[in-house]
């Protein structure tokens, strides 16, 4: 029972960490999701049994990715840009700087809900690219849409999957709570609710009509994973 408190408190944190981000980077405060790569670090490490580090300080050329774990051989790219644009940018400068060689794992991590890019030729394009480039990926090398690109429900679906000690679940919650200073109860969860519900009362109430409201609401809705 403890587990379960604890995996449903480190939903509500990790919700209250994706609106911080996603709002702060549409006001252009980018160092929200730039910060996160620190918060994200330790959990990664937790979720996989293994230590995951900070790139950006190591050299110059692990720009396309964040975080990573030599032993394993896994990088991650940590931001709040969706969409299969800043996909291929990734691909594009890990590939350009043989990142592979380091790290032939990679993945994409998004601060935010919305759906996988629905995208099928990304094995395609990266086959392509590095033909351009005039390269050999190594055969631990391999990156879909389906299983490296990662929003923040799939990073939530990861530590059920993979965490059962109380112990791991509770540190993955203090690292979050330890930087909103939170106590989740049943009162905070309700003023998250009641703090989107608003926020989406304010976004409809702009539309002109009813059929830009309900295209709003649709569009929201498709970015949530059931």
């Amino acid at each position: 029972m403890l587990g379960l408190q604890y995996l449903h408190e480190i939903d509500t944190l990790l919700a209250i960490l994706t609106s911080h981000v996603k709002i702060s980077t549409k006001n252009g405060w980018t160092d929200a999701a730039k910060y996160s790569e620190i918060i994200f670090t330790p959990i990664l490490t937790t979720i996989f049994n293994k230590k995951f580090e900070l790139l950006e300080f190591r050299r110059k050329d692990m720009e396309a990715v964040d975080v990573g774990c030599d032993e394993l051989g896994i990088a991650f790219q940590i931001t709040a840009t969706t969409g299969i644009k800043k996909v291929k940018k990734c691909i594009d400068v890990y590939l350009k700087n043989r990142v592979y060689e380091k790290y032939p794992k990679l993945y994409i991590l998004v601060i935010d809900e919305i759906s996988q890019p629905k995208y099928k030729k990304i094995v395609e394009y990266i086959d392509s690219t590095a033909k351009e480039l005039n390269i050999e990926l190594p055969k631990e090398f391999s990156f879909t849409i389906s299983e490296n690109y990662w929003n923040i429900s799939i990073l939530s679906n990861q530590i059920r999957e993979r965490l059962s000690s109380p112990n791991k679940l509770s540190f993955i919650k203090n690292i979050l709570n330890e930087q909103y200073n939170l106590s989740i109860n049943q009162s905070t969860e309700d003023e998250v609710l009641n703090t989107v519900i608003n926020s989406m009362n304010k976004e409809i109430v702009k539309r002109k009509s009813i059929y830009e409201s309900l295209i709003y609401i649709i569009d929201i809705f498709d970015g949530i994973s059931v």
